[in-house]
């Protein structure tokens, strides 16, 4: 199976899509689509469109904004309930979220954990850096939305 990097380097060599502000150094989580992504975003749309849409008289489409006023965003819980628990190598520096860690040494569901459950989890499992095989720091929350 390719990984990750794989994928992404192909699309930015066939152009579909590269990390958005490449240039500056790039931000987590944004892209921007060049010409074969932009075609293959719309066919999957039109397909998504025909599929949903087909289905009943009674839906219909709706564009909202994507960029909202605080409040809206603290009414809906995004402001207050969008947290991970993340965890820092203290070697390599790469993070990880403490759930997936402990999902993946157990095989098992972990989530609605606090950070000193993850911590006392990790330590009892004897959990380490899936990248270089370091200690992993202390736990701590990270806010999704608003890093």
């Amino acid at each position: 199976m390719a990984s990750y990097e794989d994928v992404m380097s192909l699309s930015v060599r066939r152009g579909f899509l590269w990390p958005a502000v490449d240039l500056y150094g790039g931000f987590a989580g944004f892209y921007d689509y060049g010409h074969n992504g932009v075609l293959l975003r719309r066919r999957w749309e039109d397909r998504w469109i025909e599929t949903f849409l087909g289905l009943s008289d009674n839906y219909h489409l709706i564009d909202t904004t994507t960029i909202l006023p605080e409040a809206a965003l603290k009414a809906s819980g995004h402001v207050d309930h969008f947290t991970d628990i993340l965890v820092t190598c203290t070697r390599c520096g790469e993070s990880y979220r403490g759930d997936q860690l402990l999902e993946a040494a157990t095989h098992g569901e972990q989530e609605g954990l606090t950070t000193e459950e993850i911590d006392a989890r990790i330590q009892e499992l004897k959990i380490r850096c899936p990248n270089c095989k370091g200690v992993l720091g202390p736990s701590r929350e990270f806010h999704m939305m608003f890093p």
